[in-house]
């Protein structure tokens, strides 16, 4: 059982607690994994803490359409994949969920 971590206010510093996830997958998920909008982002990962993080971030080969992977053996295009994923999503900007 995870810990439920309360969401910060509109634009307040992020604390991790994922509602931007669970609310839906971002423009990344959605063109990467072909994720449904109207679900909760399939690479939403939660820690034994109940913070969240981007799978997509952490571990971009995992998530995304294997007919999209060709052999990544210098991590190029894990590299390619997390830099362009990070252009997508609002990080450092404080939460992006109204209440």
């Amino acid at each position: 059982m995870f810990a439920i971590i309360q969401k910060p206010p509109f634009r307040a510093s992020c604390n991790r607690c994922g509602e931007c996830c669970r609310r839906g997958p971002c423009d990344a998920s959605v063109a990467l994994m072909n994720s449904p909008e109207d679900e909760i982002c399939r690479a939403l990962e939660v820690d034994h803490s109940g913070e969240t993080s981007c799978g997509l971030l952490k571990r971009p080969l995992h998530y995304i359409r294997p007919e999209w992977i060709a052999e990544d053996r210098d991590g190029s295009v894990t590299k390619m994949l997390i830099e362009q994923i990070r252009k997508c999503l609002p990080l450092g900007q404080g939460c992006g969920m109204e209440d």
